[in-house]
């Protein structure tokens, strides 16, 4: 991935640029018109950084409430999400051995 520390960074792969907003947002833009095209959510405090992949299929996004989210540049969907253990919803003794088990 490609790092980006500016508000932005664009895929010349797919003529998009993504910028991030205050919002715990990013906004997609088609380079070529200048138009908005989708708005990407699922963060919970603003994001930090954004950087597409070298193939630019895929957009990564961090945030300061340090959760990572991989999207789909096709689908806009999120592939990957990342949120640190501390920060997961506990899970009792019994649900913890449960899912091991799987």
């Amino acid at each position: 991935m490609r790092s980006q520390e500016s508000a932005g960074v664009q895929n010349k792969s797919a003529n998009l640029f993504s910028q991030k907003t205050s919002e715990n947002t990013i906004k997609l833009w088609d380079v070529l018109s200048g138009k908005e095209l989708r708005t990407l959510s699922g963060h919970g405090s603003t994001v930090s950084s954004v950087a597409w992949s070298v193939d630019g299929k895929t957009l990564a996004s961090g945030s300061f409430d340090n959760m990572i989210i991989l999207w789909s540049a096709a689908t806009d969907d999120e592939v990957w999400e990342h949120m640190p253990l501390d920060q997961q919803p506990k899970r009792s003794k019994a649900q913890a051995a449960k899912s091991l088990q799987k």
